[in-house]
């Protein structure tokens, strides 16, 4: 397996937006820190930020959100946010009659990652 830019900053964005959790990234990184092949153009970008995550678990390494912006930010990504205050779930009838609740928004806070554009003069 190759690891490469867009893989690493897409299982540091799927653990930001709770799709995975930190013990899986933490164990994930150790495997692949044993067992894997780095993208020959980021090596050793992709291998320090492997290398950082996989002591993420031990209490003198702990992790912030600030390191996961820091890596986003080297893989060349930003992390935007955007925030609502949720509305009061309201009752609702259906066009049969049942009674159901729904959201007036989606689920708060929604997260936006974006890729940073490479701009570089010539």
């Amino acid at each position: 397996m190759i690891i490469t830019r867009k893989k690493l900053a897409q299982k540091l964005m799927d653990y930001l937006l709770h799709r995975t959790t930190f013990n899986d990234l933490v164990d994930w990184a150790e495997l692949v820190m044993m067992d894997a092949e780095f993208e020959d153009q980021h090596f050793e970008l992709i291998r320090e930020i492997i290398s950082r995550l996989g002591v993420g678990d031990v209490r003198s390494f702990g992790m912030t959100y600030e390191d996961y912006e820091e890596f986003l930010s080297k893989l060349g990504y930003r992390i935007h946010f955007t925030f609502a205050e949720k509305e009061k779930e309201m009752p609702w009838k259906s066009e049969h009659g049942q009674h159901s609740i729904i959201n007036e928004l989606p689920r708060m806070p929604n997260y936006e990652i974006n890729q940073i554009a490479n701009t570089t003069a010539c």
